[in-house]
């Protein structure tokens, strides 16, 4: 007992230490863990070297018949569990694998399991069907909501996504149940400092949405560009319909478009996903037309299926500026137009802080921008 006594006091005698303090922290440190999922191995790596931790060692594998099975190498008791995996092509394989993950960390005892999905996948499945003409009527559904009710039933406790839609549009961020916190990030601040860091935009710069879905972001998009350029004309401009996509009058442009003339102008079209990208080509073809001087994309995920490289390498688009949420194909590495933006820092910053219980700074934190309720 008294030697118990003297190693206590011994040990409390030390805590103001620098090197003690390291190692409590040390400790600390392992009560978390970051897993990859196969479809985002580099994001997760980046994660961790922004965090100063090793990966979490699990093996990803696929039987014959392509069944998936999961294994972890290292003990996950009692840990907070970040599993890092996008909804990436193959979708459903890897959608998959997510849900065989957090299944499998919840039964290996830890303490609790985040998904962390950079690209939430089901994007294209928002639809009201079947539309009754008799009942002038339809059935609501949103084949995101039914993976969130999967995540749900597996066992996750957290999820963490890029972009997600805001409640107030319908669409993704209300998919998931009232019990299961999900946080989104925000990609614009990131965006909007790399386009005043490393493109040299012309003195007149219009913000353009292509569609009634990403009119709040890239309204955001562009207050945020106009603080950082205030020497800069920094309008926005937005599509209220696309059936000028069939014509190629450029007159047909600017009655679809509410907003600012594009004329002279340096164009930074905001969008949310790009897939095979051969409508956004030849909405930059119209802009172009219209009189765009230099047109700019911006995207929060880059799918880019099937010739969506070579589309957008031939395209009258300067530069394609997405985020790292979905890994690029071999075709898209070799496109010198596409460049991507580090998710790693933002996610970053919230693992350590769910993981290491620290608390980030929320002091001008609003739920949203109060003059963009304003009629303007």
């Amino acid at each position: 007992e008294k030697r118990s006594v003297k190693l206590n006091q011994s040990f409390f005698s030390h805590m103001d230490d620098a090197s003690s303090a390291n190692k409590l922290l040390t400790l600390r440190d392992k009560e978390f863990l970051i897993i990859s999922g196969t479809a985002s191995n580099k994001l997760a790596s980046d994660i961790c070297k922004e965090l100063g931790v090793p990966l979490g060692a699990a093996k990803m594998e696929r039987f014959s018949d392509g069944e998936i099975f999961v294994r972890f190498n290292e003990s996950l008791r009692e840990k907070d569990v970040f599993i890092v995996q996008t909804c990436a092509p193959p979708v459903n394989d890897n959608v998959m694998e997510l849900l065989l993950s957090i299944a499998a960390a919840k039964r290996s005892g830890a303490s609790s399991v985040t998904a962390v999905i950079p690209y939430f996948g089901y994007k294209h499945n928002r639809r009201g069907l079947p539309i009754s003409t008799t009942h002038h009527s339809r059935f609501l559904w949103n084949a995101a909501g039914d993976l969130g009710k999967m995540l749900h039933t597996v066992g996750v406790d957290k999820v963490i996504s890029v972009d997600l839609q805001r409640p107030g549009q319908g669409h993704e961020a209300c998919l998931f149940n009232t019990q299961l916190p999900a946080e989104t990030i925000s990609t614009n601040e990131a965006f909007v400092t790399y386009f005043k860091d490393n493109i040299n935009l012309h003195n007149k710069v219009v913000v353009v949405s292509p569609n009634t879905v990403n009119v709040k972001k890239a309204r955001k998009f562009q207050r945020k560009l106009k603080a950082l350029l205030p020497n800069s004309s920094i309008d926005y401009a937005a599509f209220l319909r696309d059936d000028f996509m069939a014509d190629s009058d450029s007159e047909a442009v600017h009655t679809a478009m509410l907003g600012n003339d594009v004329q002279d102008s340096d164009v930074i079209i905001i969008v949310d996903t790009i897939d095979t990208g051969r409508t956004l080509n030849l909405l930059c073809e119209r802009l172009v037309k219209a009189g765009a001087r230099k047109v700019y994309v911006c995207a929060s995920h880059g799918l880019l299926t099937g010739e969506a490289a070579a589309i957008l390498n031939s395209s009258t688009i300067e530069k394609v500026v997405i985020s790292d949420s979905i890994e690029l194909s071999t075709s898209a590495l070799k496109c010198s137009k596409i460049v991507q933006v580090a998710l790693a820092p933002l996610l970053a910053k919230i693992i350590e802080s769910d993981g290491r219980r620290h608390t980030l700074d929320y002091s001008d934190n609003k739920e949203d921008d109060l003059e963009e309720y304003e009629l303007e």
